[in-house]
């Protein structure tokens, strides 16, 4: 067709052995750290993230709104609202708003199920700010299966304080 042709040879002859290594290898020196600045807005640099930490919530209970203790008792219904946060980080949060991310923590799984959401910070907070989360928090405390947690016996459940 087109003027090309395929050669099919043998294979060429082998290439001699590699010699046997008389050194052992070793780690090399550690290299300095490297260094990180992010840019934002094309004017501003920042040498830190922004970190978003809980500050401050109001906790209650439906069922409890006579009462000013905040003992709660299992199968209380609570809700969390007023929840504050304070940017922690060294870099402006960002102008559009932050999902906040409210995680379940294994401790308390047992106690308050399913607590695995999200709030919304609708504003942009410069370092240090202080902001409000937009939602409520609702959860019910679960009484502990025992014999979940590792207690077989049937003896009284204490918490460990720290």
């Amino acid at each position: 067709g087109d003027g090309r042709s395929v050669e099919v040879s043998q294979d060429g002859p082998k290439g001699r052995n590699g010699r046997i290594a008389t050194n052992s290898l070793s780690c090399g020196e550690r290299g300095g750290h490297g260094k990180l600045t992010i840019h934002v807005d094309n004017s501003r640099q920042y040498t830190h993230r922004y970190d978003l930490q809980l500050g401050s919530v109001s906790i209650q209970s439906p069922q409890r709104l006579q009462e000013l203790s905040h003992v709660f008792q299992f199968t209380d219904l609570v809700q969390i609202t007023d929840i504050t946060c304070q940017n922690v980080g060294g870099m402006i949060s960002p102008i559009q708003g932050s999902h906040v991310h409210f995680k379940e923590r294994a401790v308390l799984k047992h106690i308050i199920p399913n607590l695995d959401t999200m709030g919304w910070l609708p504003e942009r907070l410069v370092p240090e700010g202080v902001g409000f989360i937009q939602g409520k928090l609702f959860f019910r405390i679960q009484p502990p299966n025992i014999r979940k947690l590792g207690y077989d016996s049937m003896e009284p459940f204490r918490v460990k304080e720290k």
